[in-house]
């Protein structure tokens, strides 16, 4: 089995996650490397051997693998420390002058003689890479490196760790135990973009990330190409599902490029977040960016789906375009979708209700202040929207937030929370309303399902015994652990000089 999400967001859940990562760390730690692209044209084979000849005309320079994930991080508006190795040479100056421009934190960035730094240089000819050379060392780093690079991350106070692991030797055992112990007695949040021939390695990861192929080396299954049955697609959440509990992740994330994203979390059904066609020009940078929005929305408290569908967007963004391959959040918000959501007043929520249950709909309501919209909300919204057809969402008018929560809220006007409710998929009707009329607007809404938080007594919900009355029910959402209003305003310490 397998649930569908929608295709993206509006432009104002891509605000809401500029707001929330403010003041927000992610350390990056792994492969690092320079991305060369030797662009020119080629119009003669080569007189030694038939081999095209490009005629270069210039180089361009780029972060790859984990410093371009955490290139991707601070597009985002994250603060980011990148810890990784480089060799004492030209290329690892040329990575360490990028990464320091970008405003990525190198202070933990260490330069090895004894090895030298990860180049990917592509022929380029009129937008079609000709060949790739790579330049590298694959041998393990030595364990007083692993100490260094575990003695940065004390150093740092991260609200995520990612790891990006390419397979060139800096992502080892002793590391990534070191990483497991020091992120989750505190609950840090520790994503991995795994080079996967052991999965075993990365237990103890709160989120694992993997392409398609990937996912089909570890099973041992030849490549599926071809994902355009359903059955196709519920065969690889099956088998993805399946591998995510025997390895213990909470998180298993596969990505299938113009199918998008499947989301396996434990407890719940296997989720296909689907995207948008786009004429593809470079894949370049697609998973590194992918892993970055994934970060971003793990700090900003948005859930798993929900950071599926902003990284299907800001993967339509660089796959779009030649030699990019990081998208800040200006290009994310430009390709997301407008919003769908209508917001009306009472007079026409009433009607529009009562057009709903004519056609047969089923109507559910659910109301709060929504005031920092995070992954409780999120999920709360989600588990409504499964109720029935037709989301109905009650918004509290800032008098009336006021009231119940103190003078200092709300954190966000009425204006501000609506749109951005307006903009999650999940929502088809929005109404601004004060806490003294909600008993009469349950009563002349008549939903067939009342929906609240978990947190909440379900005797005790204003509306719960008029929604019965009417031959209705009341459905309690699950929490999702550690997130609320109070704690995301909470203000972080700036990321140390």
């Amino acid at each position: 089995m397998i649930t569908r999400s929608a295709t993206g967001f509006g432009p104002a859940v891509v605000d809401e996650l500029a707001r929330r990562v403010v003041g927000r760390r992610v350390v990056v730690i792994g492969d690092a490397m320079v991305d060369d692209d030797v662009i020119g044209t080629v119009d003669r084979l080569s007189p030694e051997a038939p081999a095209p000849v490009l005629r270069a005309t210039s180089v361009r320079s780029g972060l790859g693998g984990a410093a371009n994930a955490a290139a991707g991080l601070r597009a985002l508006g994250v603060d980011v420390a990148l810890l990784a190795v480089v060799g004492d040479d030209h290329h690892g100056a040329t990575l360490r002058a990028l990464a320091v421009a970008d405003g990525i934190g190198c202070d933990h960035l260490l330069t090895r003689a004894d090895r030298r730094t990860t180049v990917k240089q592509r022929l380029v000819d009129r937008g079609r890479q000709l060949a790739r050379i790579d330049f590298e060392d694959r041998d393990p780093i030595d364990s007083a490196t692993v100490r260094q690079l575990l003695d940065g991350l004390d150093r740092v106070a991260a609200d995520a760790v990612v790891v990006s692991d390419y397979g060139k030797g800096v992502v080892t055992d002793e590391l990534l135990h070191g990483l497991v112990e020091r992120c989750g007695p505190h609950g840090i949040p520790l994503l991995v973009d795994p080079t996967v021939c052991d999965p075993a390695r990365y237990r103890g990861a709160t989120v694992v990330k993997m392409n398609l192929a990937e996912l089909d080396g570890v099973l041992g299954r030849p490549d599926h190409a071809d994902l355009r049955t359903d059955g196709a697609i519920a065969s690889t959440a099956t088998a993805a599902e399946t591998l995510r509990s025997d390895q213990g992740w909470p998180t298993l994330i596969v990505t299938l490029g113009e199918h998008g994203m499947l989301v396996c979390e434990s407890g719940r059904m296997p989720t296909l977040v689907p995207t948008e066609s786009v004429d593809v020009s470079d894949v370049s940078g697609a998973g590194d960016t992918a892993m970055a929005m994934q970060a971003a929305c793990a700090v900003a408290g948005f859930d798993q789906v929900s950071a599926a569908g902003l990284a299907n967007v800001a993967g339509r963004v660089v796959v779009a375009r030649q030699g990019v391959r990081t998208a800040d959040l200006a290009a994310i918000r430009a390709a997301s979708r407008p919003t769908t959501a209508a917001a009306v007043d009472r007079a026409a929520l009433i009607g529009a209700v009562a057009d709903a249950r004519a056609r047969g709909e089923r109507v559910v309501v659910t109301n709060g202040c929504f005031d920092l919209l995070h992954g409780g909300h999120l999920g709360l919204l989600r588990f409504a929207r499964a109720q029935g057809d037709r989301l109905v969402v009650l918004v509290d008018s800032d008098a009336s937030v006021r009231r119940l929560k103190g003078v200092d809220r709300p954190i966000r006007g009425q204006a501000d929370r609506v749109e951005t409710l307006a903009a999650v998929p999940d929502v088809d009707l929005i109404c601004v309303f004060d806490s003294v009329e909600l008993p009469d607007l349950i009563t002349a809404l008549r939903p067939d399902v009342l929906v609240k938080g978990a947190e909440y007594d379900a005797e005790q919900i204003v509306g719960a015994d008029t929604v019965r009355t009417t031959g209705g029910t009341v459905r309690l959402a699950p929490m999702t652990p550690g997130l609320s209003t109070t704690r995301l305003a909470t203000p972080r310490p700036p990321l140390a000089p």
